[in-house]
């Protein structure tokens, strides 16, 4: 006969406190893990977007420069940013259209990401430069 607070009793009281504590360890890292992955995936994604901005940003500068400078390079062009974007470089096509009088003028700003290698591109149809006045 068995009598309260017997040894067998605490062994298997002991027992089971040690595997809820393993289950309650193993829910904890596996809770931290999902955590984890989802952080750096918002990491990830807001890098993705900080470039994606910045490239748009620097496109729509070099259209912009190239709307009031007169177009001297007609053909493809390649440049970087400097030592203030050093990551994004651009590239300029411009061809004639409509027997020269206008211009399609593609700008693309590139940059490596993840292994690869992203761009933003702008098209935009411009008016000959003008002739400068006497």
């Amino acid at each position: 006969m068995r009598t309260k607070g017997s040894s067998t009793d605490r062994h298997a009281c002991s027992a089971y406190i040690l595997l809820e504590t393993l289950v309650a360890l193993t829910l904890i890292s596996v809770g931290l893990s999902v955590l984890m992955a989802t952080f750096s995936s918002s990491l990830s994604a807001a890098r993705r977007a900080s470039n994606l901005t910045v490239s748009t940003m620097l496109a729509e500068e070099k259209l912009a420069l190239l709307r009031v400078a007169p177009l001297e390079v007609i053909g493809i062009s390649e440049g970087d940013f400097g030592e203030d974007f050093p990551a994004f470089r651009w590239r300029t096509v411009i061809r004639p259209v409509d027997g020269g009088n206008f211009y399609t003028v593609k700008v693309e700003v590139m940059w490596g990401e993840r292994g690869g290698l992203r761009s933003t591109t702008l098209i935009s149809l411009l008016p000959p430069p003008r002739e400068p006045e006497a």
